[in-house]
């Protein structure tokens, strides 16, 4: 019983072995078009807002983030995109805040170079337009 449990084991161990060699089946070819991930940062803008011109910030952030703005501003700081009084007092409230400071400088540390992700995300939209080129890549 013993030697029949083990050899069983045995069986089991050298068929995993086997079946796990590589699947070439999902590779991408090389020469295909490559799809660049380039990652605009908003919190970095949001940071370099000038607080003695906080209106004028805020429009080039509507401008360069139009549906992230409106979602931020909505949904985040709670209040009507369109009131921009009151964006630009949440906003001077939150850019002075010492726990978002904190938390910001850690995340800036974390997040210093995208890079690494930014190749990451190109090599996905790449395989994805590769086996889904009628998918509107964003």
């Amino acid at each position: 019983m013993k030697k029949t449990i083990i050899l069983g084991l045995v069986i089991i161990l050298i068929g995993g072995f086997v079946s796990c060699k590589k699947n070439k089946r999902f590779e991408v070819p090389r020469n295909i078009k490559k799809i660049e991930v380039k990652l605009n940062r908003f919190d970095q803008d949001f940071l370099k807002l000038d607080t003695n011109n906080i209106d004028a910030g805020i429009k080039d952030l509507y401008h360069r983030y139009p549906d992230f703005m409106s979602i931020y501003t909505a949904d985040i700081l709670g209040v009507d995109p369109r009131d921009t009084a009151q964006v630009s007092d949440l906003v001077l409230g939150f850019l002075s805040d010492t726990v978002f400071k904190s938390v910001n400088e850690k995340a800036l540390a974390v997040f210093a170079n995208v890079v690494p992700i930014e190749n990451q995300l190109s090599a996905a939209f790449t395989n994805l337009y590769y086996y889904f080129p009628e998918i509107r890549i964003p």
